[in-house]
């Protein structure tokens, strides 16, 4: 009996974990995801449960994979190159430019001009 019911509140963690997840993936664009506060109402648990429940799931804390899933996803833009550096920092709810180039260099190592440089030259390489 104990062992049904064990498996019962994995699998319930899990879908909680997973609303977690999807919740914050869908806000990505917002300038302001909802708080853990909010995400514990919404999941319908205590936010210290919920905390745990997530990195359980997911190996690391709510916040870090939020903004690890924006930088990547920021990524993708600098990588295309057909986005401003400007306009991308207003997609993803940036009140300034130098906020996204700073969130950028610490996740990168690097600002965003600079990697499109890097990357334009690496391209210009490969053509010759």
């Amino acid at each position: 009996m104990k062992n049904e019911d064990t498996k019962l509140i994995i699998t319930t963690d899990q879908k909680k974990a997973q609303l977690i997840k999807e919740t914050l993936i869908s806000h990505i664009f917002q300038p302001h995801p909802p708080t853990l506060d909010e995400l514990a109402r919404i999941i319908n648990v205590n936010r210290r449960k919920m905390e745990e429940i997530f990195e359980q799931r997911y190996g690391k804390s709510i916040y870090k994979y939020f903004l690890d899933v924006k930088m990547k996803k920021i990524l993708r833009y600098v990588q295309e190159d057909r986005t401003s550096i400007k306009e991308i920092s207003e997609m993803f709810g940036y009140n300034h430019q130098s906020a996204l180039t700073l969130a950028f260099r610490r996740k990168f190592g690097m600002n965003p001009s600079r990697f499109r440089e890097k990357k334009s030259n690496r391209l210009k390489k490969v053509r010759m």
